[in-house]
């Protein structure tokens, strides 16, 4: 795992006041954006270590989950792009 993602992963540790359900979800936040990336595609995944790209991987910066401008997002929409969208325009889940 390389420094830029377990930093990212403890970026938004979270904090003994939070609500038990924030904690899981931050928890969780940083488990996908280690786990969920998978390098041989250029992609995030259905799920863990899976190599099976999902359109809803599209909602990864609109939920505020990375940046539209993370190099990560931007080559899971190229990959979605090219290889799950048939010739009529529409994404294929």
């Amino acid at each position: 795992m390389g420094n830029s993602l377990q930093h990212q992963a403890k970026a938004l540790p979270p904090r003994p006041d939070q609500p038990d359900h924030l904690r899981t979800a931050i928890n969780y936040a940083g488990h996908r954006r280690v786990t969920g990336w998978n390098s041989g595609l250029g992609a995030f995944t259905q799920a863990f270590d899976s190599d099976d790209l999902d359109a809803s991987a599209l909602m990864l910066p609109i939920v505020g989950f990375l940046p539209p401008h993370d190099p990560r997002v931007q080559s899971t929409v190229l990959a979605i792009a090219t290889q799950l969208t048939d010739r009529n325009g529409l994404v294929r889940r």
